[in-house]
């Protein structure tokens, strides 16, 4: 007859086996090899088939392969699973969202956030999701969210400095403009909104140092030549304009 206690103690390790197996997969996944990774996870739900984290992330490695329909499949076992983990819905959210169904993804963020509040990420795709709604209050309270729980990407400080030119705060659209550009990486959408709003407070001569700078980084696009041409016009260059428009 087993003694209780050595029961307990295989049941221990066993789960210490299976999250140290958890942990490697992630290393191999955060790396970029998905096959050794998915291998992993799978092994993981042959020993314990009921391991949400595992089927959380075989979902992940899914939608980061494109395979829409595994991955709504897998995150939704998943959250079956464990119905309190925001990033699970964060991640169906994404899921829908890259398969252009904005309605579903609305409402997996909005539960994300349900759970945990300060989620910045689902408070960001939100705020950029009501932007392409023209929704644009709702936005501005979800990237401001966002970017108060600490959200550092470029894109969220660029859509917000959006949201403010489109309301008329010119200058907190420059300020956050310029965040977006200074980042890593710098985003050509936050060149776009410092020109803009530079040029919207007669500032024109310092939008066509910005534009500049914009079309030397990027030499290939005709969106900084189409910049820098508004800026000269709006500084009374028509002649400089022309040029780049040629």
């Amino acid at each position: 007859m087993d003694h209780p206690k050595n029961k307990s103690n295989d049941t221990n390790n066993e789960e210490q086996e299976i999250q140290i197996l958890l942990e490697n997969a992630q290393l191999h996944h955060r790396s970029g090899n998905f096959e050794k990774a998915e291998n992993m996870y799978r092994s993981i739900l042959n020993k314990e088939p009921e391991n949400s984290e595992a089927t959380h992330l075989l979902g992940l490695i899914a939608l980061q392969s494109g395979k829409h329909s595994l991955a709504q499949e897998l995150f939704q076992t998943a959250i079956e699973l464990n119905s309190q983990n925001p990033v699970i819905y964060g991640n169906q959210a994404t899921n829908y969202w890259m398969q252009g169904d904005q309605k579903n993804a609305e409402a997996y963020y909005q539960k994300a956030l349900e759970i945990e509040p300060t989620y910045a990420e689902a408070h960001a795709n939100l705020g950029k999701i009501y932007m392409n709604q023209q929704r644009t209050e709702e936005a501005w309270e979800h990237l401001r969210l966002a970017i108060n729980n600490g959200d550092k990407n470029t894109d969220t400080f660029a859509t917000l400095a959006k949201v403010h030119f489109d309301l008329g705060n010119l200058e907190k659209a420059e300020l956050l403009a310029r965040n977006s550009i200074q980042g890593n990486p710098p985003t050509n959408s936050g060149y776009n909104i410092l020109i803009e709003s530079l040029c919207a407070q007669d500032r024109a001569i310092e939008a066509i140092t910005v534009a500049e700078e914009y079309k030397e980084k990027e030499p290939l696009s005709s969106e900084p030549r189409k910049m820098l041409a508004k800026a000269y016009q709006d500084a009374g260059m028509p002649e400089l304009a022309n040029l780049q428009n040629n």
